[in-house]
């Protein structure tokens, strides 16, 4: 039977049966298009639809992928749908191999979930409409436009597009951190406002080298390396305190200016910078130019200025002082135009230079002091000091005994006193001066004629020449006292004429111990004469000059005795040597020269024995009331 043989109406209801029909010789291709309508359909059916309001009503899960072929239900066998086509919530759509696509509503909402690679939601190339989504119908949420801007809404508002450059907010704008908590940024559109709240930091550089950042105390801007540049093209840079208290401003191929409390103190200019008001500085202050172009200057007039030219120098111009402070009102140098220059202590004037010279000012009440240090100090011998005392006297003092001992004192109207080891030696006074000790002189001491040195308290010693004639004269009490091995005199040619030592007066430079007159006396001494039953008129003196004794002697002796008559009591003992020791030169008497007496002088003894011319003893009665007178030589033992 060939296929266009048997047409729908050439078959009877029910004479063709679904067991009749083999599997898979019924296709969507063998059905055309709008075949199956409703009048083709058994009046059951139909009717069964009727009662079901166009439903087909099927049991639950009746239908299941697995009783439909594969491809047995294409696209183009399904008629476009004019009606809703609605799912159960939790019943999903799927979409892929795997389900990977799920578009589903439940748990009282919406949802689209993918399992695998990326959602896309696009219109078809060509299609220049945009694609649109909304909260609510007819509420724009978010916009993609055709080749152009992505918008985004709130409740309908626009709030933020990008651009082809990039991206842009309407309104507030802010950035929750939700690592840690209050560290967010706020761009407030109302108050005008971009916040980054504490110790949230803008950084910039690969190593976040450039920060700027508030702490919560203070606001920061960072560098971490290289330099912090803020440039502006023409118009000044300014920092500002609120909106028109200035604190600094920087212009461009112009001025620098600082201000304090709005106020300008500080700008810079073509020729160099001023200050207005006080300057101070805790560091250095540095000019690196030399010469008088390189200048500090500082007054109106300019008066005051600081430079160097391989010298250092201060100028004080005009006629002004130049005074150095060292707090306010304390005054530490002062030097005049043409003048003085002031050195002060604690604001009192210690030193003055002057046309003749320096001056030295202690404080009232106090004493003026010089103080001089040798070698860097760094001993007690090396102090030294002058001091002008508050009782008119003056100083010389050094401190190598670990206090100050005086050297030199000046005593004003008065003396002037010397020292050794703090002990006054040498004293100037109202005739003179005084030495305290020994005077020892390496040079000649001279003295004016008829100017005289002195010795004594009562200036008893006196040396001096009178112009004619040199004198040593003792001119006070006691002795002229020389004491010395050898005293020689000597003529202008330095020949000795004579000399003093130990053995005694030596002349012509005799110098033989034995030609030394070392001894001369005078004085008186009693004869004694031997038996006598009396004696008158006994009288004896002597000259001793060295050892030769001259003595005189005078008596009347009465005798009855024809015993040898000798007197005895020399005033000194005689030589023992041979020869005769010394003898007597008769006086006057009223003897008979031919019965003598004649003396002899005996050795080793201090008597002389009396004899008569021809060598016979003479007794005492042969000198018996006569009166017997006569010098005595002789050379005494010492």
């Amino acid at each position: 039977m060939a296929l266009t043989q048997v047409s729908s109406a050439g078959i009877k209801n029910a004479e063709v049966k679904t067991e009749d029909i083999l599997d898979a010789n019924i296709t969507t291709a063998k059905i055309a298009d709008d075949a199956v309508t409703a009048d083709k359909l058994a009046n059951s059916i139909n009717t069964e639809i009727a009662a079901n309001t166009a439903k087909v009503s099927l049991e639950n899960d009746s239908v299941t992928g697995a009783k439909i072929a594969d491809d047995a239900v294409g696209a183009e066998h399904i008629e476009v749908l004019d009606a809703n086509l609605d799912f159960a919530d939790d019943a999903k759509a799927r979409f892929g191999t795997s389900d990977d696509l799920e578009i589903f509503h439940g748990g009282g909402h919406s949802k689209i979930y993918n399992a695998n690679g990326n959602i896309y939601i696009s219109n078809e190339s060509g299609n220049t409409s945009n694609v649109v989504l909304q909260a609510t119908w007819g509420e724009e949420s978010v916009i993609a436009n055709h080749n152009g801007a992505v918008d985004l809404y709130y409740d309908n508002s626009l709030k933020a597009r990008t651009y082809a450059d990039g991206f842009r907010v309407n309104g507030d704008f802010w950035i929750d951190n939700q690592t840690n908590t209050g560290k967010d940024i706020w761009f407030d559109e109302s108050a005008n406002t971009f916040r980054a709240y504490d110790d949230v930091k803008f950084t910039c550089g690969n190593s976040d080298d450039l920060q700027i950042y508030h702490n919560g105390s203070h606001g920061y801007i960072t560098e971490g390396t290289g330099n912090l540049k803020i440039s502006a093209a023409s118009g000044p840079i300014q920092i500002l305190k609120g909106s028109s208290e200035n604190i600094a401003a920087f212009t461009p191929d112009g001025s620098c200016e600082l201000y304090y409390d709005n106020s300008l103190k500080l700008a810079t200019s073509a020729g160099g910078a001023s200050v207005t008001g006080d300057f101070s500085t805790s560091g250095d202050v540095t000019i690196t130019g030399d010469g008088a172009g390189c200048k500090l200057q500082i007054g109106a007039g300019q008066d005051f200025q600081a430079w160097h030219d391989s010298h250092n120098y201060l100028d004080s111009l005009g006629t002004a002082e130049l005074r150095i402070r060292v707090k306010e009102n304390e005054s530490a140098i002062i030097a005049k135009p043409d003048g003085a220059v002031e050195l002060y202590y604690n604001n009192h004037k210690s030193f003055n230079t002057s046309s003749t010279g320096i001056s030295i000012y202690g404080a009232e009440g106090a004493e003026g002091c010089i103080h001089m240090y040798a070698d860097e100090g760094d001993d007690n011998e090396d102090y030294w000091r002058l001091t002008a005392g508050t009782d008119t006297t003056w100083y010389c003092q050094n401190y190598a005994a670990g206090s100050y001992e005086t050297n030199i004192k000046a005593n004003g109207n008065g003396n002037v006193e010397l020292y050794y080891d703090n002990t006054k030696r040498f004293e100037t006074y109202a005739n003179g001066s005084r030495v305290n000790g020994n005077l020892h002189v390496t040079g000649n001491l001279l003295l004016e004629d008829n100017d005289s040195a002195r010795f004594g308290d009562g200036e008893d010693l006196q040396i001096y020449h009178d112009g004619n004639n040199s004198y040593i004269e003792d001119a006070g009490t006691g002795s002229l006292i020389l004491k010395t091995g050898r005293v020689s005199f000597n003529d202008t040619g330095n020949n000795e004429m004579g000399r003093f030592d130990g053995e005694g007066l030596k002349f012509n430079g005799d110098s033989a111990a034995a030609n030394g007159l070392d001894d001369y006396e005078e004085g008186t001494w009693t004869p004694d004469f031997y038996h006598h039953s009396s004696v008158s008129n006994v009288y004896g003196h002597y000259t001793k000059i060295g050892r030769m004794v001259y003595a005189y002697f005078t008596g009347v002796p009465y005798s009855t005795s024809s015993s040898h008559q000798y007197i005895s009591n020399l005033p000194f003992t005689t030589a023992n040597i041979g020869g005769g020791v010394g003898g007597v030169a008769r006086g006057y008497q009223n003897f008979d020269i031919q019965d003598g007496p004649i003396y002899y002088v005996e050795n080793n003894s201090t008597q002389m024995t009396f004899y008569k011319d021809n060598g016979s003893a003479m007794a005492a009665v042969d000198c018996n009331g006569k009166s017997l007178r006569g010098m005595v030589v002789y050379t005494a033992a010492s």
